[in-house]
């Protein structure tokens, strides 16, 4: 019995011994023991209006630019005010205030407490009734704060508007009923529904694609094809865009479907267009986009069909395989996965959804994730950003740098780096470009406009580029080179620097003395750029340069020429690239003129795919097209896997960083429905842009709404409320016009004062609250929506003399000609051709 107890105990030790050393050397080089990502614990907040939950929001632990977030809006209610709901039933909150700040953020405007009412459904309500007389129709952010025990401030941002008249409840009444009607499979044609009489197509369909559905999709289409989803985490509509008589509706949830037998969930975000006919008191959808993408699990590892499945996904595959194609690491939806061959193992290395969708807070369409690099044995480094809505940042924004240990099986952060720059603009910057190079240990990233590098040896971060537009940066395929010019404006750029970040090579293009360079952009991993006479360059009337190329280049990733296209007397305009041709819109120059000719091409061979590992797109009777990773032949998949987790820690050489982002003065920016879209020099192209989509929105620099995709009515006029002011001198006549939209947007000046400014902008920015706006280059019927808003634009017609617009019907329009001194009314048609004689150059403003 003795020697029993002598062999236990020792077995005993041994045993917690080797735990204990086990546990050391898994997590060597950890802080902290590893574990999986905390739980979320900053609550929701929702808004209520008219009776209805709208707007669910999360919260942030930092403060956010809010000139570029556009997240939620609501109009004011009845008391001047808004309804907020806190889920606080885990206490998180002690104390409820709120303040209301300019659109920009910069300039607070009231702060108060919130009054606390009743509990319905487990949210408690607080009313918040500003004291301020808002402005009609402008934009303010309303920042609701929760302050914790422990005095951390929780930050949740919507946008609100004084509104004379609004149809918020019908238009989100409309939109959760379509979104109902949606899970009806069966209709009567002859009764039909709200979703059959808004369809734009007939039964023969245009896709057998459910990864984006819109008004052209067949009924079965819409009502989800073969799928029979379920919500499992309830559908709150957000209203994220609104005026009198038109929103625009975001509602994202995710659903189950059973397929085969098998349960699989996906995220679902549906966008609704809506306006209100006043006349009729009835609600049109204008637009219907539904984006659907499949959360990864094993039962997407196909035996039969050799591959593991992205399912129904909008987005190319994002995945990196080891040299022997024995491992794949890819990523879905905030999720990185690795597949192993050779054990037929399957390890969730990072997830923010952990076990459960039912709980919407541990969802996350916010964050995304890049894979840097990956070596032999399975290690990676990996970039993580977005909004982190769990873990150790949990209500922060930023990007964290992750390093995955394959034999250990642990995930480290190796960095975080704190922005205030929302996600969707985050994407567009970060998401293209980040880089780890093994050999340096340096990690590069894009971000608020500016290449950063930082040394993972010691933790030092250098901005190694900056003051370059976020667009001009143009990224390979492969994310290891990143070409940008050595200026902002495209007439002033004499060199593009292309740097390749895997060899560390560093390669510089300039063209003969005195010329300019312009770089149209990788095809795969190969640049195209151009070269043009400085004295070639066109001007246009908004201040966009044109650069006609008289060479074009085509450089390899070493540096090395592959092609190069130049054709005596021909200049090229515009180059697109198809799936092996670059296309070349050509001109030649007749006096000082551009004329255009025919088009031709360049034959481009692409890089030839050696790799193993393809992609192909597969029908599934239940969810339709679904995209699949489809290993070699003689690999042979087992559909089933064993299931392993990471645990997480901080490396010891752990270091927090920040960013502070800025928008660029005198920039527009562009969203859709969907979210941001990309920035422009001028407004008229960033106008453009949107009317050529048929959707969307464009904001200046401090977030203040310069233009909506929106017909305008058939007529309006603001000519009682003009100041109306002669001025003969034709020179002075733009100014004039500046000088009566200043007084009539309530500035206090003389005529003289406005002349003494030299410019229309000038004019705005000293006397006014509004800021003046060069929208050249748009079309007349684009700029009477300018005029439909009850604000006048100048234009130069004909001899070159501006006149003010201020009236309008289905037929003519009526303007006041300073030079003149009285008012004009000609045809549309005349006014237009007057306009398309000075390349349809008009100012016009808007109020802050």
């Amino acid at each position: 019995m003795k020697r029993f107890l002598i062999k236990a105990f020792v077995f005993i030790a041994v045993a917690v011994g080797t735990a204990f050393l086990v546990n050391q050397f898994n997590n060597r080089g950890l802080d902290r023991v590893s574990s999986e990502l905390d739980e979320p614990t900053l609550p929701y907040v929702y808004l209520e209006f008219e009776g209805k939950v709208i707007n669910r929001t999360c919260g942030y632990t930092q403060t956010m630019s809010t000139s570029l977030m556009r997240d939620g809006i609501v109009p004011l209610n009845s008391n001047h005010g808004v309804t907020v709901l806190v889920d606080n039933e885990a206490k998180y909150g002690e104390t409820f205030t709120y303040e209301l700040r300019s659109i920009a953020g910069d300039s607070l405007v009231e702060r108060g407490e919130a009054v606390s009412g009743s509990v319905e459904n487990g949210r408690k309500k607080y009313d918040v009734n500003f004291r301020m007389d808002m402005q009609q129709n402008r934009e303010y952010v309303f920042v609701f704060i929760i302050t914790a025990a422990d005095g951390t401030e929780v930050r949740y941002y919507n946008r609100v508007v004084n509104l004379a008249e609004q149809h918020a409840k019908a238009i989100v009444d409309f939109a959760t009923n379509f979104h109902d009607t949606t899970f009806i499979k069966e209709v009567n044609e002859s009764e039909g529904n709200v979703v059959f009489d808004n369809l734009k197509t007939d039964k023969a369909g245009t896709t057998s694609s459910l990864a984006h559905v819109d008004l052209n999709a067949t009924y079965e289409q819409i009502t989800w094809g073969g799928l029979t989803p379920v919500v499992v985490t309830g559908v709150t509509p957000t209203i994220t865009e609104i005026d009198k008589e038109y929103a625009v509706i975001h509602m994202s949830y995710v659903v189950e479907s059973m397929n085969d037998k098998k349960s699989h969930y996906y995220q679902v975000d549906e966008y609704y267009n809506v306006t209100y006919n006043r006349s009729s008191e009835m609600v049109k959808l204008l637009a219907f986009d539904r984006y659907q993408e499949s959360f990864f699990d094993s039962g997407y590892i196909s035996k039969d069909r050799n591959s593991i499945s992205m399912g129904v996904t909008n987005e190319p595959a994002e995945y990196v395989t080891s040299e022997d194609y024995g491992i794949l690491a890819f990523v879905r939806l905030g999720q990185l996965w690795m597949y192993k061959y050779n054990d037929s193992s399957l390890t969730n290395i990072f997830s923010y959804p952990q076990d459960s969708f039912s709980d919407a807070r541990t969802l996350n369409t916010n964050l995304d994730i890049n894979i840097a690099d990956m070596d032999a044995d399975g290690n990676i480094y990996f970039v993580v950003y977005g909004y982190m809505n769990r873990g150790e940042h949990e209500g922060k924004n930023g990007m964290s740098l992750y390093y995955y240990s394959a034999e250990d099986m642990t995930t480290q952060e190796l960095f975080f780096v704190e922005c205030d720059e929302s996600y969707d603009i985050m994407k567009k910057e970060t998401g293209r470009f980040t880089y780890y190079n093994a050999q340096t240990n340096t990690f590069y990233y894009l971000l608020d406009e500016t290449l950063y590098e930082v040394s993972l040896a010691d933790m030092t971060q250098t901005a190694i580029v900056e003051g370059i537009p976020s667009a001009k940066y143009l990224v390979s395929a492969n994310r290891k080179l990143v070409a940008y010019p050595n200026a902002a404006e495209d007439e002033n750029v004499t060199a593009i620097t292309i740097q390749n970040f895997e060899t560390g090579e560093t390669y510089e293009k300039t063209c003969a003395t005195g010329d300019l360079l312009l770089a149209l952009g990788f095809v795969e991993n190969d640049l195209i750029y151009g070269c043009a006479h400085s004295a070639d360059v066109i001007m246009t009337s908004d201040g966009q340069a044109i650069l006609p190329l008289y060479e074009l280049f085509i450089m390899s990733d070493n540096g090395e020429q592959k092609k190069d296209y130049t054709k005596d007397g021909v200049y090229i305009m515009n180059a697109s690239v198809g799936d092996d041709t670059i296309y070349l819109t050509r001109a030649r120059k007749q006096n000082q003129f551009f004329e255009e000719i025919d088009q031709d091409y360049i034959s481009y061979k692409k890089e030839e795919n050696n790799k193993m590992i393809t992609t192909d797109t597969t029908y599934d009777s239940y969810a339709w097209n679904i995209l699949d990773i489809v290993f070699p032949s003689n690999f042979y998949l087992s559909d089933t896997a064993s299931y392993r987790k990471t645990k997480y820690g901080r490396a010891e050489a752990y270091k927090d960083m920040q960013v502070q982002t800025k928008t660029r003065d005198g920039a527009y920016y562009v969203f859709d429905n969907a979210g941001y879209i990309g920035e422009y020099e001028t407004a008229g192209s960033a106008i453009t842009r949107v009317v050529d989509d048929e959707a969307g929105l464009v904001v200046d620099s401090n977030g203040n709404t310069i233009y909506r995709c929106l017909a305008a009515d058939s007529y309006n006029t603001v000519a009682d409320e003009i100041k109306e002011t002669p001025n003969p001198d034709a020179n002075q006549s733009l100014l004039t016009c500046a000088y009566m939209c200043a007084q009539y947007a309530g500035g206090t000046l003389e005529l003289t004062d406005a002349i003494n400014c030299g410019t229309f902008e000038k004019v705005f920015e000293d006397y006014t609250n509004g800021v003046g706006i060069n929208i050249s280059g748009i079309s007349l019927s684009t700029a009477l929506y300018f005029l439909d808003r009850d604000i006048p634009f100048a234009a130069c017609i004909d001899d070159g003399r501006y006149v003010l617009v201020i009236s309008y019907n289905s037929t003519h329009i009526r303007y006041y000609d300073p030079v003149l001194g009285a008012e004009v009314k000609v045809t549309r048609k005349a006014f237009e051709n007057s306009l398309s004689l000075q390349s349809n150059t008009m100012y016009t403003f808007s109020v802050q």
